[in-house]
């Protein structure tokens, strides 16, 4: 059985991290043959929590990407911690590991 692996990223970020991790997943000589990508986006990063946990459950993903851009501000990054907790919740609800990227405000 090949593996699936969620990417999961929102809309409002400034950059585009879900298809650049795409293009490099795709980019690996397992894809396609070890692996396939499930992508989906979510408004904000309080919603990749929820987002990574349906993948996993529903397309049976075996691990999940969230990418996420929070801003600079303290209320921002009040918010990265809440989505960090959620995204801690989803995978001990699911046994399953989700790894997250954000980039906090300012310019890349």
């Amino acid at each position: 059985m090949m593996d699936r692996i969620a990417i999961v990223d929102t809309t409002f970020a400034r950059f585009d991290m879900g298809a650049v991790a795409e293009a490099e997943l795709k980019r690996q000589s397992g894809f396609g043959r070890k692996f396939q990508l499930v992508r989906t986006t979510v408004p904000g990063i309080k919603d990749l929590a929820v987002a990574c946990k349906r993948l996993i459950e529903r397309e049976k993903c075996s691990i999940a990407l969230a990418f996420g851009m929070p801003g600079g501000a303290d209320l921002d990054r009040l918010s990265a911690h809440e989505a960090s907790l959620g995204l801690m919740a989803a995978q001990l609800l699911t046994n399953t590991p989700t790894r997250a990227a954000r980039k906090h405000g300012g310019r890349f």
